[in-house]
């Protein structure tokens, strides 16, 4: 999880060349796997992968990058890196 104030943050960041739209989630996905060898377990295997997603929107042409970093250092820069796909002047400020 992630502050307030990070998120906003970083979506500011995200806007800040003009898209129109910024959308920042977390995701957390576990998997279980379990193979099966002549009726029989041959292994159990389980996973987990998290990070965060970024959306940008700026009329119909829309950028997305995902981070498994959660830190601010990571998101930050992932949110200027998908910002510098739009050349135009910030249309919204989060308060």
């Amino acid at each position: 999880m992630i502050s307030k104030s990070l998120a906003k943050e970083v979506i500011n960041v995200a806007l800040a060349t003009g898209a129109e739209f910024a959308e920042l989630y977390i995701t957390k996905t576990t998997s279980k796997t379990i193979k099966i060898e002549n009726e029989k377990v041959d292994s159990i295997s389980s996973s987990m992968t998290a990070g965060c997603g970024i959306r940008l929107i700026l009329g119909d042409q829309s950028v997305f990058g995902f981070t498994e970093d959660v830190t601010k250092k990571s998101l930050l820069k992932l949110a200027y890196n998908l910002s510098c796909s739009f050349k135009e002047d910030r249309k919204i400020t989060v308060e």
